[in-house]
């Protein structure tokens, strides 16, 4: 049997769908499992040894085509997908073109939520769900193949790496795909300044190599009165993974790297902005179902934190204010809070240390 999953999304929307992939190897431990995903995401899931065979769909090549090259491409990878005569196709997300390719693939079982268009949704089998959290979502596919969800683990899969890091050490990676999910230059570095003078506690920095986040992490260590360890866009995705592993403590956006921390069972404090922290906030192990809802203010998720501004528009979905890319229930929002769930993560920590 050959199971295919697309999900062409990014980084972190792949490494959620793990749960499904860990399930479908309960439920069908002799299928050989198939992932369709988008060029650059692949990182999360390449060592994971439930996957067999990875579909990469280079994006940005087609879409700089003209449009015979592009028509060309589309049909390409369509056709090396066909190739493998799927039994099963599961299309993770709304998208149309996941049931296109579902179907052009010839399997007789496509398993995915409803698009836009009617036509093609009518061509899907078996319905899995679109709300809740983005784990559960994914892990619909499983219900509505008839089967019981056994794990609802993320799993990451990397190698190990001398980085010369700390033994104690906290996680902060201020930057994310998009500005309107970030905080402020001034408040990321009043937030280290936090963790380093206040509390002693060395912090490690991490960014993408792209001009844009290595100009930024410039700026907030120029704000910076302490002096933290910085990877200024010099790691792999898989070494920014194996450091996760080892820090104590993540602080952050909403952004793949925090859900990368939370699949290594790092705690989280993890910083919304207009998201929905009740689809994508940090992900606990070990819960079975989750704990977040769609309102702002500071909630919990097991050993996670997410604190969003508690204005009536939060969380509202949008790139920013009426998509101006700048997002006010950031630029607002009281440090204050942020360094009090800090503190308080440590001492609770410290507690919980004592009555061992």
């Amino acid at each position: 049997m050959k199971i295919l999953i697309i999900k062409f999304r990014f980084i972190g929307d792949v490494l959620l769908t793990t749960p499904l992939v860990a399930n479908l190897k309960t439920h069908y431990p002799n299928a050989s499992i198939h992932f369709a995903l988008n060029q650059g995401t692949q990182a999360v899931i390449q060592n994971n040894p439930q996957i067999d065979k990875i579909h990469i769909y280079d994006r940005g090549t087609i879409k700089k085509s003209n449009i015979f090259k592009r028509i060309w491409l589309e049909l390409k990878y369509a056709l090396e997908l066909r190739k493998e005569k799927f039994d099963i196709v599961i299309n993770t997300e709304t998208s149309d073109r996941g049931i296109f390719l579902a179907k052009f693939s010839g399997a007789k079982t496509i398993v995915s939520r409803k698009g836009t268009n009617q036509i093609l949704n009518k061509l899907i089998t078996h319905e899995s769900k679109s709300n809740g959290h983005i784990v559960m979502q994914n892990l619909s596919a499983i219900n509505a193949l008839g089967k019981d969800i056994i794990t609802t683990k993320v799993n990451l899969y990397f190698n190990n790496y001398d980085l010369n890091l700390p033994d104690y050490f906290i996680h902060i990676h201020p930057m994310a795909r998009f500005d309107y999910k970030c905080l402020s230059n001034e408040a990321v570095a009043k937030i280290i300044d936090f963790c380093e003078i206040e509390l002693d506690k060395r912090v490690v920095l991490t960014c993408d190599k792209n001009p844009n986040e290595i100009s930024k992490m410039k700026n907030i260590l120029s704000l910076c009165s302490s002096s933290p360890i910085v990877f200024m866009g010099n790691l792999s995705l898989d070494e920014v993974a194996f450091l996760s592993s080892k820090s104590k403590l993540y602080i952050g956006t909403d952004t793949a790297i925090m859900h990368m921390a939370a699949a290594n069972d790092v705690p989280c404090i993890a910083i919304f902005g207009p998201s929905y922290t009740s689809a994508w906030g940090p992900w606990d192990n070990s819960k079975s179902k989750s704990l977040y809802q769609s309102k702002g203010g500071i909630q919990k998720m097991g050993i996670h934190t997410v604190i969003q501004n508690n204005l009536k528009c939060v969380p509202c979905g949008l790139e920013g204010c009426n998509n101006s890319g700048v997002s006010e229930c950031l630029n607002s929002l009281d440090i204050n809070w942020i360094k009090n769930e800090i503190k308080n993560h440590f001492i609770t920590q410290s507690q919980q240390n004592l009555n061992k």
